[in-house]
């Protein structure tokens, strides 16, 4: 159980690498939150973008893996599901900054 939540963390931390490699080419608004009809109508700062939303995941991942002790039985899958949100939220929040 103590690879899972330390591999978890790694795979959370992983997504403010591919931030970093992109950052001289993400605009000084990075696009956060996108309407219906896929039109970016919320910004962070860059620095924050970088930053703050890999932070997030940890953050949640932290919590996640607090709250997985004690259920041994079932619950290493929880484990891996913020990094694979993280993964997810970070190529579309990239793709929309970049392309």
């Amino acid at each position: 159980m103590k690879k899972h939540k330390v591999m978890g963390m790694i795979l959370c931390l992983l997504p403010l690498a591919a931030f970093l490699l992109a950052y001289n080419r993400l605009p000084q608004q990075v696009p956060i939150h996108f309407d219906i009809r896929g039109q970016a109508n919320g910004f962070l700062p860059k620095v924050w973008a970088v930053i703050g939303i890999p932070g997030l995941f940890v953050l949640i991942q932290a919590f996640q893996i607090v709250k997985v002790t004690g259920q041994e039985k079932g619950g290493i899958w929880r484990l891996y599901l913020i990094p694979g949100i993280a993964w997810v939220v970070t190529g579309v929040i990239l793709c929309a900054a970049v392309l």
